[in-house]
Formats: C-alpha cells, sequence, structure tokens
C-alpha cells in the first residue's frame, strides 16, 4: 500500500525550477555564520573524492548566491584549482530557515551510525570489484 500523501499536501521543493546550474566558483560566497569546521585532512579527503567520483551533490545556495550547504566541498574545490561548483538554489527558503536546514543537514549526518557487519561486506564488495580503489 502507497503511504504518500496527496501532492497538494507536501510542501512544494525548496528550489527554483531552473535545477543544477554550473557557477563561476567566485561567484558563491562563504557564509560568515557557517559554524561547520573542516580540519585540513579532512579538506584533503574532500579533494580525493570530488577527484575520483566528480563533483556529485550541488553546493546549496540562498537567494544572495552565499553557501547553505558545502563549504568544504568548495574549498576542496578551490585548493583543486576548478573554476566552477555546480549550484542550487534555495528560492523557497526564508533566510531562517536556510540557517536552520544548514544546522539540520551538518547534525543529521553527525549523528548518523554505522552497521559494522554491512560496512564490512560492502567494503569488501568494492574492493572485490577493484582491487586498485582508494577506499
Amino acid at each position: 500500500m502507497n503511504h504518500t500523501p496527496p501532492t497538494e499536501q507536501r510542501p512544494p521543493a525548496p528550489w527554483s525550477d531552473a535545477a543544477v546550474v554550473h557557477r563561476p566558483i567566485d561567484e558563491v560566497s562563504v557564509n560568515p555564520t557557517n559554524a561547520r569546521t573542516h580540519s585540513p585532512a579532512q579538506i584533503r579527503k574532500i579533494k580525493r573524492s570530488l577527484e575520483q567520483f566528480g563533483f556529485i551533490t550541488p553546493v546549496l545556495i540562498d537567494r544572495d548566491d552565499r553557501i547553505v550547504a558545502g563549504h568544504g566541498r568548495v574549498r576542496a574545490a578551490k585548493a583543486l584549482g576548478l573554476g566552477t561548483v555546480p549550484t542550487l538554489r534555495l528560492d523557497g527558503l526564508t533566510e531562517a530557515q536556510c540557517r536552520a536546514y544548514a544546522l539540520a543537514d551538518n547534525k543529521t549526518a553527525e549523528l548518523a551510525g554505522w552497521d559494522p557487519e554491512l560496512l564490512r561486506l560492502e567494503l569488501g564488495a568494492v574492493l572485490e570489484l577493484d582491487s586498485r580503489f582508494d577506499l
């Protein structure tokens, strides 16, 4: 049985209909109220991820092109010398909602856990598919 509520009961998507736009990296600005920190080691890991997989997750920006989510990805992209970053503008959110989302997005990821057995199996499967893969 489908438990998805009818469309008219769901809030509208907070992003514009324009979808992902590649913007010059210097056009997106760091949010001075961003409470999340990124160590040099973490930026190196994000750089490796961008090199291995590309820029899969767009940077979320507000109406003023300020970063809502993706500060670490932008820092890593700058360190790699990338000229543009994919962005998704959150036109449908107020400033308060953007700030609350930034906090919630970081906190929910931080609170997640791992199933050690499934993690072991998944890491093994990746290495079985490509033994040279940098985990």
